[in-house]
């Protein structure tokens, strides 16, 4: 069914996912090796269409790559720590981390410590002090932002053409993709 149709406003985060692959792949280039993906919880839709996003194209595009199993941090400090440690320890050829959540803090706070960004690609989501500072310090290659006040002045534009009986344009409501690097803060 076309979403527009049903007045469906959000966030594509299968495209977000996508995105994060692709430009996994493009950064990293021809080497093979592995991919960690964190998020706060596997449960979560938005995590979930991300990864599924993710790994369609990894997947297809990228053969020399293989992404491990989604850890969960549930948010804390401590267990983001535990499964980064133990992920790192497990494993020698680590070449990409991906943080699917909504809140990257916590994971860039700790890879910082465990110096786990270094020589490793990393990819989050959402435009935050902590991803806009982790960009500036070249801790993470890139953040896909998708902008939340254009999704609520976009459901809001959709819910009074309603009332008003009138279509809106497509175009205008679809919440655009951005992708942030530290040369486009």
């Amino acid at each position: 069914s076309n979403q527009q149709e049903d007045g469906f406003v959000g966030i594509d985060n299968r495209a977000a996912g996508a995105t994060a692959g692709r430009l996994m792949g493009r950064f990293l280039g021809p080497v093979r090796g592995l991919i960690v993906a964190l998020t706060e919880t596997t449960q979560a839709r938005d995590s979930l269409e991300r990864r599924l996003g993710f790994d369609s194209v990894i997947n297809r595009e990228y053969p020399d790559l293989r992404i491990l199993p989604t850890l969960e941090t549930h948010g804390d400090a401590g267990r983001t720590q535990h499964v980064l440690r133990n992920v790192l320890a497990a494993h020698d050829d680590i070449v990409g981390l991906y943080f699917m959540g909504a809140e990257a803090h916590t994971p860039i706070e700790v890879a910082r410590c465990l110096k786990a960004t270094e020589s490793r690609v990393t990819i989050a989501h959402e435009r935050t002090p902590s991803t806009e500072a982790a960009l500036r310090r070249g801790e993470i290659a890139a953040v896909i932002h998708q902008d939340p006040g254009h999704l609520v002045r976009s459901a809001v534009r959709i819910l009074k053409a309603k009332c008003e009986n009138r279509t809106t344009l497509a175009s205008q409501e679809r919440i655009r993709i951005e992708i942030l690097i530290a040369e486009n803060l």
